[in-house]
């Protein structure tokens, strides 16, 4: 693992200097023999000598020899806890990657090391004696074509490892490999089962770009969008298997300008995503194909055969503006990480989806202050408040009518759609975002056609509508649950952006006119100061999630009681900076934050007193931001025009500024901040 700096950290089963396997050693004594006791010294040079020429040392010193002999019969160690690389000190790690038992970086400047087990020369530093410490990874003396391909590695889609062996992208677009060659994996002939130096691959037409491995094969994509691979022939097919050579991949549709975008290896599997043949139709979804050994189903196809050697698109979800990030490949299961537009309806398999508004969450998981029945197919009618249903949805809050069971009671008639569909679309409302149940997926989509929720309803069309591989064919899931036979759609380019946080905006108003709704309270805010006050009126709903707040209306204090029918009455150091707290609560807008550090401190500041964790929390990182404390920022400078309030007389305007924000972060008890802060002002910025 790597942190910010670069460091790198190990844990697991590794080698630890000094823990000798006796098992092996017992094997080193020879028909019963003690190296050390029996053995005199002729017949100890002749095993020294042996292993000498197994480890591939070009050093005869005996004791050397014997050192690196019981180097080799180290055991690896359980390390339960992290722990520095050894050989990585002052040194800026900028990937890496792991094989079976062994670790390769890549460093600044495009420079390997590795470190862990060698016995097959994956380590590639011209021996078979394994490190606990990090080495450079050499090329062969004398080989003037390698010597000349500084590798890459700067990135792991420039480095990879396979179990045992390893490939690196070089700076000249040429393909180094080291390690194992058994299965062909390294692409170098049947000339190289193994090798214990990094050697360049023949027989790719134009330059590398990318590479990544799998347990004994090896993949590769150049820069004119052709994609080569070498190794076992259960992962790769073909006949590359017979030349161990690399082999051009055939079997993609590249047509219309369509390209490779990653490429990705693990097990016996391969893997490959292709970038959206025309992006201009809303279809920005980047496909995923996959190939090799499908015992455990691990290549996502949906199909049980055990070999898919021709590549195919997996059944991953074909969401709009959704794109792979990443994909971790293991010899039984994948991993995969999508970057999707938040606008997205998942379905339940993909996983929860983070609200905007975390108050409003927790007001839709709780019954407080709800005032609407939502009655559907089940029993038990769901709970909602009508200034939510109001704000996101004029025509729901239209089939609204009073209670006749209870004053100041609503009623909603959803009861021709099931309790799953009723809840995922409050879920909507409230969040912006939903999980929906496979089977509810069609009958929602109709309630949100039918209420003129056009987002919603071209979100759901990606859960409940599947392509085929060519975008020939269409299949719909039917209200009844089952596959059926469409027509495919011209275009699903989706021309409702979100229009949340404007919308809950209104539980936050100045207009006078809310004060006849009982669904809001009415809120005066007079500053310490005396000097200023102001009247807002927000939404009971929202004020009832907050613990300050809740306690004051429900606690019984007496002067809650005392204003009773009139307004709320708090204190606040700056009433602006409180309300746009109630307004960032409300939305979940984080564009709302503040653009300069005066207007952040005192935000900062009323939300710190009313234990608003979520707006704290964004207002710490906005602020490292907004003084350029982030890691990334290559200036390393301060935002000075954006915190001159904060200056006076001839002070260094950034290094009071500075000091404001330290003050402020140590009494606030923001401890990362306010380490970063003192830590540029140490280093006299």
């Amino acid at each position: 693992a790597l942190d910010s700096t670069g460091r790198a950290f190990e844990w697991g089963s590794l080698l630890n200097e000094g823990t000798i396997n006796r098992e092996y050693n017992t094997k080193r004594q020879g028909l019963g023999k003690d190296f050390e006791e029996d053995l005199d010294e002729r017949q100890r040079r002749i095993v020294a000598d042996s292993w000498r020429s197994y480890l591939k040392l070009d050093n005869d010193d005996e004791s050397a020899a014997l050192q690196a002999m019981n180097m080799h019969e180290c055991n690896r160690q359980p390390v339960f806890l992290p722990r520095a690389c050894k050989g990585l000190e002052g040194l800026r790690v900028q990937a890496v990657v792991c094989g079976f038992a062994h670790t390769v970086v890549a460093v600044m400047g495009g420079v390997l090391l590795a470190a862990g087990y060698n016995e097959k020369g994956q380590l590639g530093n011209g021996t078979r004696v394994p490190s606990v410490s990090y080495l450079t990874v050499e090329t062969p003396p004398g080989n003037k074509a390698a010597a000349a391909c500084q590798p890459l590695g700067c990135s792991p889609t420039t480095v990879d490892c396979g179990l045992n062996h390893s490939a690196a992208v070089t700076t000249s677009g040429g393909l180094l490999t080291w390690g194992n060659g058994t299965f062909g994996q390294l692409g170098l002939g049947h000339d190289h089962k193994e090798t214990r130096w990094p050697r360049v691959v023949d027989g790719l037409s134009c330059g590398v770009v990318q590479v990544a491995c799998g347990d004994n094969h090896t993949i590769a994509c150049t820069s004119q969008g052709e994609l080569f691979s070498f190794g076992h022939r259960d992962a790769v097919g073909g006949e590359s298997r017979h030349e161990r050579r690399p082999v051009m991949l055939r079997g993609f549709d590249l047509s219309s300008g369509r390209r490779f975008d990653r490429i990705f290896a693990g097990g016996l599997g391969c893997f490959a995503t292709l970038a959206p043949s025309d992006t201009s139709k809303g279809d920005a979804a980047h496909e995923l194909h996959a190939w090799g050994y499908n015992q455990r189903h691990q290549l996502g196809r949906a199909l049980a055969d055990l070999a898919l050697l021709r590549p195919g698109p997996t059944a991953m979800p074909r969401l709009q503006n959704a794109r792979l990030h990443s994909l971790a490949c293991g010899p039984y299961h994948c991993v995969a990480l999508v970057e999707a537009a938040g606008h997205v309806v998942f379905p339940p398999s993909i996983g929860e989806v983070s609200s905007p508004s975390s108050s409003l969450q927790a007001a839709l998981r709780s019954t407080r202050a709800s005032n609407v029945a939502v009655l559907t197919q089940a029993e038990e009618p769901l709970r909602a408040h009508r200034c939510v249903l109001q704000c996101r949805c004029a025509t729901l809050a239209k089939r609204m009518f009073p209670s006749k069971a209870q004053a100041g009671e609503w009623e909603l008639d959803l009861s021709s759609i099931s309790a799953s569909s009723a809840a995922a679309l409050l879920e909507y409302l409230y969040c912006d975002s939903c999980i929906v149940e496979a089977g509810a997926t069609w009958e929602l989509r109709q309630l949100a056609e039918e209420l003129g929720l056009d987002r919603l309803a071209h979100c759901l069309m990606y859960t409940s509508v599947i392509d085929s591989a060519d975008g020939e064919k269409q299949w719909v899931r039917s209200a009844e649950g089952k596959w059926i036979q469409a027509e495919p759609m011209k275009s699903r380019a989706c021309s409702s952006a979100s229009t949340y946080a404007s919308d809950m905006e209104a539980l936050v108003s100045s207009e006078a006119g809310t004060c006849n709704d009982s669904d809001f309270l009415e809120l005066f805010i007079r500053q310490s100061d005396g000097d200023d006050s102001r009247q807002v009126f927000i939404a009971r709903a929202l004020l009832l999630s907050l613990d300050f707040f809740r306690v004051m209306i429900e606690g019984g204090f007496a002067e809650t009681a005392a204003a009773a029918g009139g307004p709320l009455e708090v204190m606040a150091n700056d009433a602006d900076a409180l309300i746009l707290c109630f307004r960032i609560l409300a939305t979940g807008n984080r564009g709302l934050l503040p653009k300069d550090v005066p207007e952040a401190l005192a935000v900062l500041a009323e939300a710190h007193r009313l234990c608003l964790s979520d707006v704290v929390a964004a207002l710490e990182l906005s602020l490292a931001q907004l003084l350029r404390l982030t890691p990334g920022d290559p200036s390393g400078a301060f935002n000075v025009v954006a915190t001159k309030e904060l200056t006076t007389g001839d002070t260094d305007p950034a290094r009071q500024t500075l000091d404001t924000v330290a003050s402020a972060a140590d009494l606030l008890d923001l401890r990362k901040l306010h380490t970063e802060v003192r830590s540029a002002i140490l280093k006299g910025t």
